[in-house]
């Protein structure tokens, strides 16, 4: 039963040299993954069935019932990106970093682009997204305020991944609980604990770096 996982392992990169056109690092990881899969099971099927190892009916038996687990994680990730979408066209994350800046001490900024990049992450589900749209706005306020640039840049990016982890839409932990077969909610709420320790110890850090970089 090791040669499936083996196929797959030596497909990943041999597909990634292939769409990086003979650059192995600038191949397209989503297409490499998708292939190989697609090998791996062209690879079940004409080894194991000839060789009587699983029946043709047990095949397909087996490759619907993967297909009808995986629908659940797609509607999730589907409504997941739906609502990011509506929260970015909301300019929820632009209004909230507006709050900043007020008066309000430039010490306390970088934990504060660190908070509020934190409920941004978390509300929408991505950090990636979350960069985009509390970058410029941290790198502004940092520049207006006379803040060091690598500590605001440390905060957008700490807080983009601090919420990504911890959301309840985030790709990552629906992968994360539909790969380790337990329920998605039960998954958050024993996850969570965690990495809100992670959390208020970095807002803590950023606290004292905003005070000694002033």
């Amino acid at each position: 039963m090791l040669l499936p996982l083996i196929v797959m392992v030596i497909s990943v990169p041999v597909t990634l040299y292939i769409t990086g056109k003979g650059d192995i690092f600038k191949g397209s990881g989503s297409t490499s993954v998708y292939y190989a899969v697609i090998m791996t099971l062209f690879f079940i099927y004409f080894y194991f069935i000839p060789g009587r190892l699983i029946s043709h009916k047990a095949f397909f038996k087996s490759f619907y019932l993967g297909l009808g687990e995986m629908i659940p994680v797609t509607m999730i990730l589907l409504f997941a990106i739906f609502i990011g979408k509506v929260i970015g066209n909301l300019g929820t994350a632009a209004y909230l970093a507006d709050l900043l800046s007020g008066n309000i001490s430039p010490a306390f900024i970088p934990m504060l682009i660190f908070i509020v990049s934190a409920i941004t992450a978390f509300s929408t589900g991505t950090s990636w997204g979350t960069f985009s749209i509390m970058m410029p706005i941290g790198l502004a306020l940092g520049a207006t305020m006379g803040l060091d640039i690598p500590l605001v840049i440390a905060a957008v990016i700490s807080g983009g991944i601090f919420g990504d982890h911890a959301s309840p839409i985030s790709d990552t932990t629906i992968i994360s609980s539909m790969a380790a077969g337990c329920n998605h909610v039960e998954h958050v709420r024993t996850q969570l604990p965690y990495a809100l320790i992670g959390g208020f110890l970095a807002t803590l850090a950023f606290l004292v770096s905003g005070w000694l970089t002033l």
